[in-house]
């Protein structure tokens, strides 16, 4: 049983490590320029202009935290 689930956790790790979009793909370079203006810009610079551009108004943050342990 032990070889199953060590063969199944190597053949798992295998596929993902092919999971990444190819670094001249139109995806990747967007996602790169997008990210830049709102890491780089909006926050490093503290530019808000750049958060009013990139996010939207019905943008809905959710944090997986359980309220009753911060009381």
């Amino acid at each position: 049983m032990k070889k199953i689930y060590f063969l199944f956790s190597v053949l798992l790790i295998r596929v993902t490590t092919f999971a990444q979009v190819d670094k001249n793909s139109d995806l990747y370079k967007t996602i790169l320029v997008q990210d830049s203006l709102l890491f780089n810009i909006g926050l490093n610079q503290c530019d808000i202009s750049q958060f009013e551009k990139l996010l939207s108004e019905n943008l809905e943050f959710s944090a997986n935290i359980r309220l009753d342990l911060l009381q």
